[in-house]
């Protein structure tokens, strides 16, 4: 069975909610370099999880909340979505090590902010 391993950054304004934020208050975020999280989610997620665990042909992605403090420390991660077959708690296993993010910034302060992140899984035959 081939797997493979997709990973969606959401790394725009999607679901982005600042700490102690004001309508009128843009937050802006700093980009994650794509280079070094693909390297980190190739290294600590494992594609072959839901075939593992039995799951037929298809699409399985996790969702995960997290919060990125103002020194970039990623805390409070939580699953959104769980698609089964073992893929959310292999998810929660590799951000124990997770590297820092950029923090986001608003009025040119640090600001620590939550951060929704989809992580795709395929199985196909």
């Amino acid at each position: 069975m081939r797997i493979t391993l997709l990973l969606f950054f959401l790394l725009t304004g999607y679901c982005l909610h600042a700490q102690n934020t004001t309508a009128d208050t843009a937050v802006k975020l700093a980009p994650v370099g794509q280079g070094e999280w693909q390297k980190f989610l190739e290294k600590n997620i494992h594609a072959q999880t839901p075939a593992d665990q039995g799951a037929p042909p298809g699409l399985y992605t996790v969702t995960v909340s997290f919060m990125v403090d103002t020194t970039g420390k990623v805390s409070d991660v939580q699953v959104v979505k769980d698609p089964g077959y073992g893929t959310a708690e292999d998810v929660l296993k590799a951000f124990k090590h997770c590297p820092k993010w950029p923090p986001a910034t608003r009025e040119g302060q640090k600001v620590a902010y939550v951060h929704k992140q989809n992580i795709s899984y395929v199985v196909t035959q």
